[in-house]
């Protein structure tokens, strides 16, 4: 091996190491901004468990019940009275996109599984996860501002911890009633 070699291989290790760790600088940045917007919404909106924004899944659980109204499915004019519901539908969502991925080791047949459920899995995310953000920033923001802040988060989620910290410094518009949830 020449010394030039030496020096390429060292110097692309150490970008990789520089790399992997500004992914995670950022991924922890956005986790906690997220956290943080979650649980002051849940503080202001007079939710008794404010806490369960710091859990993975248990936030999206938070987001589904703090707009303590009804729940309607995107598209398909469904309407659920218990906001769990939410929860369930993203739970369902990432089990099957779980499931597909096992699947996807399997030569062809799981190629083919796929090339046909992740699509499905995409547009079910937007259809459930649209309104579940909607119901949520529109409980401190305008429609428009709401409307706006649900899309970009969906077309970009990075975005969503800086909304949902940008969210959680407002005041909300009424306080929901959470005595059925």
């Amino acid at each position: 091996m020449s010394n030039y070699e030496a020096i390429f291989g060292g110097v692309y290790v150490v970008f990789m190491i520089l790399y992997v760790m500004i992914v995670i600088g950022a991924a922890a940045a956005f986790y906690i901004l997220n956290s943080i917007g979650l649980s002051n919404m849940a503080k202001k909106l007079g939710y008794d468990k404010p806490w369960l924004a710091w859990i993975p899944g248990a936030c999206v659980y938070l987001m589904c019940v703090l707009p303590a109204k009804e729940y309607k499915i995107l598209v398909f004019n469904k309407t659920f009275t218990d906001r769990k519901n939410a929860f369930w539908a993203w739970l369902i969502l990432l089990g099957a996109g779980f499931i597909t991925g096992i699947l996807c080791v399997i030569p062809f047949i799981g190629w083919i599984i796929a090339i046909l459920v992740y699509p499905a899995i995409v547009f079910g995310s937007v259809i459930t996860g649209y309104p579940i953000l909607k119901d949520l920033f529109d409980l401190f923001h305008d429609n428009k501002k709401a409307m706006i802040f649900s899309i970009v988060s969906i077309a970009a989620p990075i975005a969503q911890g800086v909304f949902f910290f940008i969210t959680g410094r407002g005041e909300p518009k009424e306080l929901p009633d959470y005595t059925q949830a």
